[in-house]
């Protein structure tokens, strides 16, 4: 009985030693590797009314898509700095660059309607590597905001949108101004509750600073691997900004509602999923100190 037992402990160890040298403990079932697979995670389609917000956008030579803007804010009376995620405009300088620890300072007249005020001039002057921050609209194009921006000594120029639907929103230069008028600084939008917060803290604290960061991005689809190609229509996620080719992303978001690249959930048709994840949202946004609204807020409203 006692040599049975020993050779039944010996058969155990050889098992446990085979599969450690194999390293099949580290590897990860195929199954759970891809989410559409017979067994794999039980997703949930995207709901069909957030799959038709998605801006769906053309490939042109001069596309912002490959490249991202981020603005990180802070001062005296902000807890912790503020991150605003921005879309550059599709003129003016577009090459990777950091301003860091510059001045931020609101506009006036906000829209740039007309000529700035000599406050605002004052304090671009005085301040460092300035960003200005606008807002979309009053018949301004984005490139005549810019200007006033410049010509007063601004080293970059942030247009907060004027409302929040359709977004990312993609700023363009149809007269052709940018190259006439001789822009020289970049140029991004933040979205609409973006705006307002960066225009409250402001106002609040007079001594507010910032860094703004451009980034060049991949020019691959993740799904497919290929890379994006001039004419054709890729579908770019909100919150993530992450670009995917239409038809692989919407393979994919059909079965699944989450970014295929972060796994960035987005909205589903299944109220009881969407009412537990609203009282989740609600639960974390109250231990958040900087009171940042749901990532979906555009979705819910």
């Amino acid at each position: 009985m006692l040599r049975g037992l020993r050779d039944q402990v010996q058969d155990i160890d050889t098992l446990a030693r085979d599969a450690i040298s194999d390293d099949a403990w580290q590897r990860i079932p195929q199954e759970l590797l891809n989410p559409q697979a017979p067994g794999g995670s039980k997703g949930r389609p995207t709901s069909k009314a957030a799959l038709a917000n998605i801006p769906r956008i053309i490939v042109n030579e001069s596309s912002s898509l490959f490249r991202q803007a981020s603005l990180q804010i802070k001062g005296d009376t902000i807890p912790t700095p503020l991150h605003f995620k921005a879309v550059l405009g599709e003129f003016g300088p577009s090459a990777e660059m950091k301003v860091s620890d510059s001045s931020v300072i609101v506009a006036s007249p906000r829209t740039g309607k007309g000529v700035l005020s000599d406050e605002t001039k004052r304090a671009i002057k005085a301040g460092r590597n300035a960003v200005v921050y606008f807002e979309r609209g009053d018949g301004v194009t984005f490139v005549r905001k810019a200007m006033l921006a410049q010509e007063a000594g601004a080293s970059a120029v942030i247009i907060g949108n004027n409302m929040s639907d359709p977004w990312p929103y993609v700023m363009k230069d149809s007269k052709g101004e940018a190259t006439t008028s001789g822009l020289k600084i970049p140029v991004s939008m933040i979205k609409q509750s973006d705006g307002k917060k960066l225009v409250e803290c402001c106002r609040v604290n007079p001594n507010v600073s910032g860094d703004l960061t451009i980034q060049t991005l991949s020019r691959d689809c993740v799904v497919c691997c290929d890379s994006f190609a001039i004419s054709q229509k890729v579908l770019q996620l909100p919150v993530c900004g992450h670009v995917f080719h239409e038809s692989c992303a919407l393979a994919w978001l059909t079965k699944q509602n989450t970014c295929p690249y972060c796994r960035r959930e987005l909205p589903t048709d299944d109220p009881d999923y969407e009412n537990e994840r609203r009282r989740m949202q609600r639960t974390h946004a109250g231990s958040t100190s900087n009171g940042n609204e749901s990532e979906w807020s555009g979705y819910y409203g």
